[in-house]
């Protein structure tokens, strides 16, 4: 009996975590907003495109309660700083462009900051660019490659948790001299 309770401690556990290693924003339509408060609220960027005016400041907010981190396309802007449940981050845009950014640790959680009309600079166009270009399902490949290196992981513990219980159940078999 002992042995079924941490196995389904361990499977609710482990499993959320891993469903949402990608980000859970697919299917969720694409939002758009004016103000420059974006909150990080059930593993997606809200709104996913903020728009902005010159040299405005953006705000993210998490309101999850796992940390997340916002980093522009390419590293270019951001950083890999992890903000915790209520934990606040500010970037000013001093540049007319398309900034896109995610979520380091949850890479199917994306978003971007338009400032001004969103006529790319040089340096945002190239960003833009090698961030995949394509707004169909961005850091689909990333998140899977999260999803099954947290799966294999929790396939490891879950196994390892069985051969801890084995080997405590063989331990008390052997009698005591």
């Amino acid at each position: 009996m002992r042995r079924i309770f941490l196995l389904t401690s361990f499977v609710i556990a482990v499993l959320p975590a891993t469903a949402l290693a990608g980000g859970a924003c697919r299917g969720v339509p694409v939002t758009e907003g004016a103000d420059p408060v974006v909150e990080l609220r059930d593993a997606c960027f809200t709104p996913t495109i903020v728009r902005v005016d010159l040299g405005q400041e953006v705000t993210w907010i998490n309101r999850d309660g796992f940390i997340h981190a916002v980093t522009g396309a390419n590293s270019s802007w951001g950083n890999y700083d992890e903000l915790h449940q209520g934990d606040r981050t500010t970037h000013q845009f001093v540049e007319p462009g398309v900034y896109p950014y995610f979520c380091f640790y949850h890479p199917g959680m994306t978003g971007a900051v338009v400032v001004g009309e969103g006529q790319a600079s040089s340096s945002n166009a190239k960003a833009a660019v090698s961030a995949g270009g394509s707004t169909a399902n961005p850091g689909a490949g990333a998140a899977a490659l999260v999803l099954s290196i947290g799966l294999m992981i929790g396939a490891a513990g879950a196994g390892t948790g069985v051969w801890v219980l084995r080997k405590r159940k063989d331990r008390k078999a052997i009698p005591q001299l």
